[in-house]
């Protein structure tokens, strides 16, 4: 990597620090997340954002496969043979899905979420940097937002195995429109203290493409029994002994166009939403981690403040499995 690109990474994760896991670092394995307000212990709810689903596989390799080998070379920026930087690859598929506040009311609201579902491809590299205990986070996302995507058999399905109301409003879900994008997610150490086993790290980032763009930055603080240094894969752990750790991050983030609230800006008569989008919002979660060398799991509770003019406070639980080979 150059000095001036370097550069530039430092900047950014000054100025404008997004959403990355700290407590999680693979080389090659696979993952499980999923996301659902359902899962948010102290009040469950079903409206905004709703649930979400990922799996991905991890592999340094995968930029040398006969096919996604080509796309991983010509999407992503930064690559180099530097003998400091450790980089992996991987490849996600991830579905998640939007209603309102009311899924029982069968009327359209102009002024609430709509109904809307993505599917999305994600191509992702990942940096790090152990000197500098810098992470680099770059994903390409390709998908549709609309009926493609599957979001209303998801949901009702999911329902009727909860026994819980069916949602009675995706015929007025977002209609088919193409989802592609770039997010970079940094993180980088502030300090490490009390015999590392208490971390402060600067969250950065931002986000630009047809889903939404947005600028994202914050703080986390880690607190557990000898934490992970950032820019060291998990799976090199040699200790097979089981690490327990707790996360708190909060962050503001800048809001400049979400489609899955406004509809799409190239084509705004597919959903003629009327919705007032606040241009700055805050998001903050708590993440318990627990990890052997091999196997991790992560449960996170996260709160995000009204995104639009009549919005509710929301909140959604995740569970993320990993596996490290």
């Amino acid at each position: 990597m150059s000095r001036l690109a370097f550069l530039i990474l430092v900047i950014c994760c000054v100025f404008f620090p997004l959403r990355i896991t700290a407590q999680l670092l693979i080389t090659k394995g696979a993952e499980v997340l999923t996301d659902n307000d359902f899962f948010y212990l102290p009040k469950p709810s079903d409206r905004y954002y709703t649930s979400g689903v990922q799996i991905g596989v991890y592999h340094p390799e995968l930029i040398r496969h006969k096919i996604l080998g080509s796309p991983f070379r010509s999407l992503f920026l930064f690559s180099t043979r530097h003998p400091r930087l450790q980089q992996t690859y991987a490849v996600l598929l991830g579905q998640y899905l939007y209603t309102p506040a009311d899924i029982k009311d069968q009327s359209i609201n102009l002024n609430d979420q709509p109904y809307a579902g993505t599917l999305l491809l994600r191509l992702r590299k990942v940096t790090a940097n152990s000197r500098r205990q810098l992470e680099i986070q770059q994903d390409w996302y390709f998908g549709i937002i609309g009926p493609l995507a599957g979001g209303a058999l998801t949901q009702k399905v999911w329902h009727q195995l909860r026994k819980r109301p069916a949602p009675q409003g995706w015929d007025s879900q977002i209609s088919n429109v193409p989802a592609i994008g770039v997010d970079l997610q940094m993180l980088k150490k502030i300090w490490l203290v009390a015999n590392n086993n208490v971390g402060l790290e600067g969250r950065t980032g931002l986000s630009l493409g047809t889903l939404y763009n947005y600028l994202e930055a914050g703080p986390q603080l880690r607190i557990g029994r000898n934490l992970r240094l950032l820019g060291r894969w998990s799976n090199n752990m040699s200790s097979k002994k089981l690490r327990i750790e707790t996360s708190f991050h909060i962050r503001a983030r800048w809001q400049i166009q979400n489609t899955l609230l406004q509809g799409p800006w190239w084509s705004p008569s597919l959903i003629p939403q009327e919705l007032s989008l606040k241009p700055l919002i805050a998001l903050g979660g708590v993440t318990l981690l627990l990890q052997t060398n091999k196997l991790s799991i992560d449960l996170q509770q996260t709160m995000i403040t009204p995104q639009f003019k009549g919005a509710f406070q929301h909140h959604w639980g995740t569970i993320h499995l990993a596996w490290g080979l």
